[in-house]
């Protein structure tokens, strides 16, 4: 099955049937890439763990993994490698090096032996891969204002979702900018939920 990207609406669709590819199955595809992503950094912790790899060799994996889980997340927000621009590219590198500042400081609280080192630490780094899906809904938000969109509105898809983002869905369609951005809730990275974008006028909830 193949997708075309939709510019003027920020869409994938279907090439064959010319149906808009729903927000839900695309944003499936970007969960595993954060899902896989978290698998390897958990499997790298664990071989850090047993001694089989040494610290630099953790970071070393945890960077290249962060750099190939936000650049796939981001380029399938702006609709593919065709779509990027400089603009584009600028924002996820920044998007990437706030990950990077993170991993590293928790490289340096390994090193200072300023955390346990035990499983709880395969917890953490797996939450550097989940952190994939914020950059999609961040690129995504921002190229979506950019053409011209006005009103958004949070789409749950987990079968329990956190206290916060069920109010937020509650809300139905607000201005854009309104609801806060996905990674930023109670549930952190954790969150399911997607963001859809409209441009016509809407009774905009108080």
């Amino acid at each position: 099955m193949a997708f075309a990207f939709d510019t003027g609406r920020g869409r994938y669709r279907d090439t064959a049937t010319g149906r808009l590819v729903s927000e839900g199955r695309v944003r499936l595809a970007v969960d595993a890439v954060a899902d896989l992503a978290s698998e390897r950094m958990a499997d790298l912790t664990e071989r850090l763990l047993s001694g089989e790899v040494t610290l630099a060799r953790w970071q070393a994996g945890m960077l290249e993994t962060i750099k190939a889980s936000h650049l796939a997340a981001g380029v399938a927000a702006a609709g593919g490698r065709a779509q990027m621009t400089p603009s584009q590219y600028g924002f996820l590198g920044s998007e990437i090096r706030a990950q990077y500042g993170y991993l590293r400081t928790f490289g340096a609280q390994l090193a200072a032996e300023a955390v346990p080192l035990d499983r709880r630490l395969i917890a953490r780094a797996g939450m550097y891969g989940q952190h994939a899906r914020v950059t999609y809904e961040a690129v995504r938000r921002r190229d979506q204002a950019g053409r011209g969109y006005r009103f958004e509105r949070n789409m749950r898809h987990a079968k329990e979702s956190c206290g916060q983002c069920v109010t937020l869905s509650a809300r139905g369609w607000v201005e854009i900018g309104t609801l806060p951005p996905i990674g930023s809730r109670t549930c952190l990275a954790r969150c399911r939920c997607t963001i859809s974008y409209r441009k016509a006028p809407v009774e905009v909830a108080a």
